[in-house]
């Protein structure tokens, strides 16, 4: 009931770790009907950028009315001043997973009846829309249950779990995709199967999908168990992660970096590629040393060969996230660079802006504000010809075969900045 988020800034010559919402003594938001003993926030997820968190508020105490059916309750903030939130609590809209798109002005929300698209603009009344239904979602008939979201950074593709519900008892859960048409910026109807419930031996459980920062690798958690049973001994599950090529379906283990016999869940790709590696962070009940005892989940961090071999496990030994108090459970984690100052707020140069944003100097007063810079943000539509991207980005081919603004090697463009986990 007291779960929030924290940030680790790893550029500190020791890694340091401080609360994102200053109200975590319960003098923040007032609670919502249901609500009045707690004031979680949890379930989140981070911009690209970095500037925007979406995360369920009081996803434990909260069962909201109407069509959202769904515990936890959506809400948006941003990351450098998160109160009060961009998108207060909404009671009529209920949140188990959310994701934003590439360019942060969107976001896919699933609960427990559906998934759907919203679109965030500070001009609307309440932050932002509901757009629609994603249209798949409503055919499953009660029979599937979609959840946890990824958006590949190429802006194409999301991807999520979709699980099997059979007499009320869930059966597994396989990954399916749906393309995002990057120029009507609308879903493609329809879903494609791309990770099988029995993809696995042993592991029909897929989920918590996330994508490689060059969207050609997809790492999701499989599982020998449902997590939602909870009666199921530790000691009895079984978990590991898997590595699928994006446009093939290949799959391999990552047993190096999450060996046997632990257990693991919701492992979340960094969105920059440094020293020929991806690095993928996660969470593990593992022990390390005497420091952290073993059934604590933390977060751990694996390098993952960024151009692997044909059938060769990728993935290197991990390592315990320097920075987390030993004392608390931490579950999920997303990478962005150092706080990005968002639209109308003052800076000093270009870099200092979020992604789209220029710092515009006004030359009557010399002060500089962070403005729109007409540039193409990342995951939209572009043309091969021109190169109209915002800077570190460039225009290349989609996994749907459309062009969109996509990351450029990272290891030119600097380090990989700041984490922030749950």
């Amino acid at each position: 009931k007291n779960g929030s988020i924290v940030q680790i800034d790893s550029a500190a010559p020791v890694p340091e770790t401080a609360p994102v919402f200053p109200d975590d003594t319960g003098t923040g938001p007032t609670p919502l009907p249901g609500a009045e003993q707690s004031t979680c926030r949890g379930c989140h997820a981070l911009s690209l950028d970095g500037s925007k968190l979406a995360y369920a508020y009081n996803g434990n105490d909260v069962v909201p009315s109407g069509d959202a059916g769904a515990k936890g309750l959506l809400a948006i903030s941003l990351a450098e001043d998160p109160i009060p939130e961009l998108v207060p609590p909404q009671p009529e809209y209920g949140a188990q997973s959310v994701v934003f798109d590439p360019t942060g002005t969107r976001i896919v929300v699933a609960n427990m009846f559906g998934m759907w698209l919203g679109r965030l603009d500070e001009a609307l009344p309440q932050g932002f829309e509901k757009v629609t239904d994603i249209a798949h979602v409503d055919d499953m008939a009660g029979a599937f249950r979609p959840e946890t979201p990824a958006w590949s950074p190429d802006g194409s593709t999301l991807v999520y779990a979709r699980r099997a519900i059979v007499d009320n008892v869930p059966q597994g859960a396989a990954l399916v995709t749906t393309q995002w048409d990057l120029e009507t910026e609308q879903f493609v109807e329809g879903a494609v199967m791309f990770l099988d419930v029995d993809a696995v031996e042993g592991r029909p459980w897929h989920d918590y999908p996330t994508w490689s920062p060059d969207s050609k690798w997809i790492v999701a958690r499989a599982s020998g168990s449902d997590l939602g049973v909870g009666q199921t001994p530790q000691s009895a599950l079984d978990f590991g992660f898997t590595l699928v090529n994006a446009e093939t379906g290949e799959h391999r283990a990552l047993s190096k970096g999450a060996p046997d016999g632990h257990v693991y869940g919701r492992p979340s790709f960094s969105p920059f590629t440094e020293g020929g590696y991806f690095w993928l962070a996660f969470y593990a009940d593992r022990p390390y040393g005497k420091v952290k005892p073993e059934g604590v989940k933390q977060i751990w961090v694996m390098a993952i060969d960024a151009d692997p071999s044909d059938g060769v496990d990728p993935s290197h030994p991990s390592f315990w996230l320097p920075g987390q108090s030993v004392d608390g459970i931490n579950l999920s984690a997303y990478w962005a660079r150092p706080t990005c100052v968002v639209e109308a707020d003052t800076c000093g140069e270009d870099g200092e802006c979020c992604v789209g944003l220029a710092c515009t100097v006004d030359p009557d007063t010399g002060a500089g504000t962070c403005q729109p810079s007409e540039c193409d943000l990342p995951g939209q539509f572009c043309d091969l010809k021109e190169e109209t991207c915002c800077p570190g980005y460039s225009c290349q081919v989609s996994l749907s075969g459309a062009a969109s603004c996509q990351p450029m090697d990272e290891d030119a463009e600097g380090d990989e900045g700041d984490e922030g986990d749950e």
